[in-house]
Parts: C-alpha cells; sequence; structure tokens
C-alpha cells in the first residue's frame, strides 16, 4: 500500500478504526500483563522473605502452640458431649 502523506497513512485506506483499534487493544493487554506479573512478583518476594525471615526464628516460631479459638469447642466438651 501506498501512502502519499501522514493523514493517508493513519486512515489506512479507511480501515483505520479497526487497525489502530487493534494496535491499542494489544498494547493495552500487554500493559496489563506486565502489571498483574510486577504485582504477583512483588506478594511472591514478600512471601518468601516472610518464609525466610520466619525460617532464621528457628523453631521457636513454628513450635509454638496456636491460641484457642472460642469458637470451636474444646475435645474435653466435645467427647464429653458425644458420652
Amino acid at each position: 500500500m501506498n501512502w502519499t502523506s501522514a493523514s493517508d497513512f493513519f486512515a489506512m485506506g479507511g480501515y483505520a478504526l479497526y487497525v489502530w483499534g487493534s494496535f491499542g487493544m494489544c498494547f493495552f493487554a500487554v500493559a496489563l500483563e506486565l502489571l498483574i506479573l510486577r504485582r504477583h512478583r512483588r506478594r511472591t518476594m514478600r512471601q518468601l522473605a516472610l518464609r525466610v525471615a520466619m525460617d532464621d526464628a528457628g523453631d521457636q516460631a513454628w513450635s509454638a502452640p496456636l491460641p484457642a479459638d472460642p469458637a470451636q469447642p474444646s475435645r474435653e466438651t466435645a467427647d464429653a458431649s458425644q458420652a
């Protein structure tokens, strides 16, 4: 295709809406993908840093008992109610 001027180039022979719309959608999709990947990488790096910190803290961080959940009955009350 021969274009004699810049306006002919941007008009794309009457198909400018489709051509430039396609370029715009592709650019938007690639930019969105890059943003999502960046956010995912940040989250993963934070999780890895937390795991390393927990690992460096030693067994104390992992062996501490979990606090009791008052919404759940204890084992003794559950066993007593079944008897």
